[in-house]
């Protein structure tokens, strides 16, 4: 086995670590929670306002819980522009108790991240680093 096939396999094993890890904390997010309808409300940037560097936008959404209380919370999105032209807008979000203040956008963003993270490692593993 050469140095190149070594390199390949651990990058492989890499990304299949990396989307395995993306795949369960989506996992261990929406565990619990339930799926409601949410009114974006704004669009802001996470951290502090005065910063300038790109990237690291959220929604702000409002939504009713099971329980009848009306909630305003951030989204754990993280987008590279300002989306305001979105506000008013209909998402569903996944809300669970046990963590109020943040919720999950409901989207299959995070999942086929971690698909395709765990396909490119098979394949560097499998095509590149066995040849």
């Amino acid at each position: 086995m050469t140095l190149l096939n070594l390199i390949y396999c651990v990058l492989g094993g890499l990304f299949i670590v990396l989307g395995g890890a993306c795949l369960w904390e989506k996992y261990r997010t929406v565990r619990g929670g339930v799926r409601l309808p949410a009114r974006i409300i704004r669009c802001q940037r996470q951290g502090p306002a005065g910063r300038r560097r790109s990237g690291g936008y959220c929604f702000v959404v409002e939504f009713t819980a099971p329980d009848g209380i009306l909630h305003t919370a951030a989204t754990n999105d993280s987008f590279w522009f300002d989306q305001t032209r979105r506000v008013g807008t209909v998402i569903e979000v996944w809300y669970n108790p046990a963590t109020p203040t943040v919720v999950e956008r409901r989207s299959l963003e995070a999942e086929l991240l971690g698909v395709v993270c765990i396909a490119l490692g098979f394949a560097a593993i499998f095509w590149l680093g066995l040849t």
